[in-house]
């Protein structure tokens, strides 16, 4: 074999070995899964309704139910030490800002209550759900203007050892969509001192089917 055969065959060699072990490595990118990084993940503001040792249920603005974020990624272990920290100052009823990551089952990753500035105040708004019944009767109110959706409960009777009956009894009447005015105060979550109903939606009419006239 001559010395220029032999060099081709050579050449040719390497240009076919560079191909296929050039492409392999793409063809393994193509299959390879996406970064961990690239997890879904956001951020909220809501009411939140219930809370244990394990989640949290959270429900966000403009939302009608509450949603279960998760506070630690694995069951049996730990929240973080910050998350640990700031659910202390969270409470069932309050409005906070929560950051969150996950998609079936999302994990809180960070979470803020919304404290009132001022012990006492008055808000007027929407009624955008009520709850009546249970332990802690409350109602959801949208203010007017700007402002997030925040949660009322009565105030507590200190001598009757229970709820203020006046304000339980306004929250039995209240229906979605009622204008309202409400005085309250606060103490790790706002409390209805008093609660009077501007004006109502005014009821559908309902348009009769006109039956025909069977006389003979």
């Amino acid at each position: 074999m001559s010395e220029k055969s032999r060099f081709v065959r050579v050449l040719a060699g390497a240009v076919l070995a560079c191909v296929f072990f050039g492409a392999w490595p793409s063809q393994a990118a193509e299959n390879k899964p996406p970064p961990a990084a690239a997890r879904q993940n956001g951020k909220i503001v809501g009411i939140v309704t219930a809370k244990s040792d394990k989640d949290i249920m959270v429900k966000a603005e403009g939302e009608s139910g509450a949603k279960r974020y998760l506070l630690a990624p694995q069951a049996g272990s730990a929240p973080s030490a910050d998350v640990r920290a700031a659910l202390k100052m969270v409470f069932p009823t309050d409005l906070v800002v929560l950051q969150w990551q996950g998609e079936q089952e999302p994990v809180v990753t960070a979470i803020q209550a919304i404290h009132s500035k001022t012990r006492f105040g008055m808000v007027a708004g929407t009624v955008v759900a009520v709850e009546a019944g249970g332990n802690m009767p409350c109602f959801d109110v949208k203010p007017r203007g700007q402002g997030y959706t925040e949660r009322y409960v009565p105030q507590w009777d200190v001598k009757a050892k229970g709820w203020n009956k006046s304000v339980v009894n306004a929250i039995a009447g209240l229906n979605v969509d009622d204008k309202v005015k409400v005085g309250w105060s606060y103490d790790e979550r706002k409390r209805a001192a008093q609660v009077q109903v501007l004006s109502r939606p005014k009821p559908k009419r309902v348009e009769k089917e006109e039956t025909p006239d069977q006389t003979p």
